[in-house]
């Protein structure tokens, strides 16, 4: 009798089959990120106005943005059964 642990089960799924576990391991990864960054920048923005400290944030957020770009054609479509027929209601 063959015993079955599940192993090829895991080793058959990709990561694109699952798109919920991925989406709530980026956004887990996220949060992390943003508790070890939210000390990080209260030690060194301590010397720097609360202006200069926010817009250091944003460009390295913008610049990690623009290095990140996907290509259009690998975002998803807009499909008509999705736009609303009385966008002001």
């Amino acid at each position: 009798m063959e015993v079955k642990d599940g192993s090829e089960f895991l080793v058959a799924m990709k990561p694109s089959a699952m798109p919920a576990l991925r989406g709530g391991l980026l956004a887990f990864l996220a949060a992390v990120l943003f508790g070890i960054s939210t000390p990080l920048v209260q030690v060194f923005g301590r010397s720097l106005g609360a202006f200069m400290t926010a817009a250091l944030l944003y460009a390295g957020a913008a610049l990690i943005g623009a290095l990140l770009k996907r290509r259009a054609d690998r975002e998803a479509r807009i499909m008509r059964i999705g736009i609303d027929a009385r966008p002001g209601l």
